[in-house]
């Protein structure tokens, strides 16, 4: 169920990166992006979508996901779906019972958000981890796991906006394109941020511990937030 508004996507310029070298997977899509909405300028193979979910399919989620026991072995409490990633030995296992497939409504997000990224070849997701940060959580500077997860991550969050700030990784496995080393994007409420080519591999991605935080001379409070992101195992990675 997607709003009837017009969907601000914040989208980039294709460039082709030329040079020995190079990884296909971070040559893709880049992207130097402008919304009309939040001005946020993303790096190269970032995609943003704004509005990209309704009010309605945000709260199917939010009350669908009331009825699992959430994991707290982390900072912050998370669900996973499909495959159960474990962060501490680095590897992915497939999740059991009721966790095996993704829940009804997550799944109308998954694949609008396959869909959405790449209509001509839809990634499918097989992998879902739910995250929820209070006001005031943030998460380390990362790159999404390249052994166990594929070239596309998908971000959609929910119930409260957040700045996600990216930085160019050092010593990364292919070129660059030229600019800046570090941006920040502001992801709102029912928001879609997808990660592919350079943005994927070669940058780096988090979120500060704070409950406020201004953007573009605009103030914004945190609140609490739930973020589902979605990802493609490799086969190969899954230990059992």
């Amino acid at each position: 169920t997607r709003s009837n508004r017009k969907m601000p996507v914040h989208r980039s310029s294709r460039t082709k990166n030329r040079g020995t070298g190079s990884n296909p997977k971070a040559d893709r899509a880049s992207q130097k992006q402008e919304s009309p909405g939040s001005g946020s300028k993303v790096p190269p193979g970032a995609l943003l979508a704004e509005d990209f979910i309704s009010e309605e399919l945000e709260k199917n989620i939010l009350q669908c996901l009331e009825k699992y026991e959430w994991s707290q072995d982390l900072s912050r409490r998370t669900l996973q779906f499909g495959y159960r990633y474990d962060h501490l030995k680095r590897q992915l296992f497939r999740c059991k019972q009721r966790r095996t497939a993704f829940p009804k409504a997550v799944q109308e997000v998954a694949d609008m958000a396959a869909a959405f990224v790449q209509p001509e070849a839809p990634p499918k997701f097989d992998q879902c981890i739910v995250n929820e940060y209070t006001e005031a959580q943030g998460i380390s500077q990362h790159i999404d796991q390249t052994t166990c997860f594929g070239e596309t991550i998908v971000s959609v969050s929910l119930l409260s906006p957040v700045l996600f700030d990216f930085k160019k990784a050092p010593g990364a496995s292919a070129p660059t394109s030229k600019g800046a080393d570090a941006c920040s994007v502001l992801m709102d409420r029912r928001s879609l941020l997808a990660m592919t080519g350079e943005a994927r591999y070669n940058w780096t991605h988090g979120i500060k511990k704070e409950e406020e935080f201004t953007f573009n001379g605009k103030r914004y409070s945190r609140d609490k937030r739930i973020s589902l992101t979605f990802r493609t195992v490799i086969p190969e990675a899954v230990v059992a």
